[in-house]
């Protein structure tokens, strides 16, 4: 059973170990790694980067501290590696390039179709999962250590943030929603609030500054939407699919980035893997891709984007007929 054997590596973590995540962390991320450290002897979490403002709002809401950033070659002092959410050196920032020269042992955990994965990591992949926290939850539940009402709560919030509140959810993710929420001691209430942060206003201000530029192609299945966004590009296609398309796209050609997402409650996007079509596209933009069935991320060369997402409208056409 691959739990067991990833439990059975982690416990065998000889020295100091960091648990870190990707770029910019999210909720799913952050949580999924200070549950992690609770399993594991010799354990610290830090950051490669600034975490993201949900996640600070939830540390905030549950008395946690922020999560330290790690330094730069501050990497070295450790003898192990564990990164949760991530298997790619892309996603990692500035410190994929200390990561894929890191000597030490090096284990990921990720739950996302995903190529071009780290050549140095013992890669652990559970694409059943719709979530990293829900992997964390059955190592829990496979070590049979007990979890508190923080960890708990944590997982919990993860898990919701990361399936959109159940949008991308399955049998499995309810049946470890219903024990996380137990373990809590919380009402759904009290975490749904801490699983979400409302957007400051110049985050709302770019993303309809990007939306008056939109293009939207009619295919027979609905409205795939296109849009050019320099930031916050995830918010943006998710904005394009809650107004309507069937596809919502936004690429950032400053950055190379490109962000896509399909709404899941539409009938035509049954047969639209959003991360499949990311990771087939990543090479051809020198970089890589993936992500979840309804959402996902790609980051290449910012001059080949563009063509990119053009070649993507194309088979997303013929998906949807």
């Amino acid at each position: 059973m691959k739990y067991t054997e990833l439990l059975s590596e982690l416990k065998e973590l000889e020295g100091s170990t960091l648990i870190s995540f990707h770029s910019l962390g999210d909720v799913e991320a952050v949580a999924s790694a200070l549950s992690l450290a609770k399993l594991l002897k010799q354990s610290e979490v830090k950051s490669p980067d600034k975490t993201n403002s949900a996640s600070r709002h939830l540390l905030q809401g549950l008395g946690l501290p922020a999560i330290p950033i790690v330094k730069q070659k501050e990497l070295n002092n450790y003898n192990n590696l564990v990164l949760v959410d991530v298997a790619n050196k892309d996603m990692l920032g500035k410190f994929g390039e200390e990561v894929a020269r890191f000597k030490g042992k090096i284990i990921a955990i990720d739950h996302h179709e995903h190529g071009k994965m780290l050549a140095n990591a013992r890669m652990f992949e559970f694409v059943h999962r719709t979530s990293c926290c829900e992997v964390i939850y059955d190592l829990y539940r496979v070590s049979r250590k007990k979890m508190d009402s923080i960890t708990a709560t944590l997982l919990l919030t993860g898990v919701i943030a990361d399936t959109a509140r159940f949008k991308t959810a399955n049998r499995q993710t309810f049946s470890a929603v219903s024990q996380l929420l137990i373990a809590s001691g919380k009402e759904y209430g009290e975490v749904l609030s801490l699983a979400r942060a409302m957007p400051d206003n110049s985050e709302i201000k770019n993303v309809f500054q990007a939306l008056l530029k939109l293009k939207l192609i009619e295919t027979e299945g609905g409205l795939i939407g296109v849009v050019e966004n320099n930031a916050f590009e995830s918010k943006t296609c998710l904005a394009l699919v809650e107004t309507g398309c069937v596809v919502g796209i936004c690429l950032n050609p400053k950055n190379g980035k490109i962000a896509m997402a399909k709404d899941t409650e539409n009938p035509h996007s049954v047969k639209v893997d959003v991360g499949k079509i990311l990771k087939q596209f990543g090479p051809s933009v020198k970089g890589s891709g993936g992500g979840h069935e309804s959402i996902g991320g790609l980051t290449g060369k910012p001059e080949l984007v563009k063509k990119a997402v053009q070649k993507m409208v194309i088979e997303i056409k013929n998906i949807l007929k």
